[in-house]
């Protein structure tokens, strides 16, 4: 389980969640909370 928060909206989740699934193998998701960001 992998868990990130407080990323800016500068980075680009979607890149970011290939890389770690090519790097990491496995299968992710992004979750974007209305309350938290």
């Amino acid at each position: 389980l992998t868990t990130m928060q407080g990323l800016s909206a500068a980075y680009n989740y979607a890149k970011i969640l290939r890389d770690l699934k090519r790097e990491l193998c496995y299968s992710g998701i992004v979750v974007e909370d209305e309350d938290l960001g």
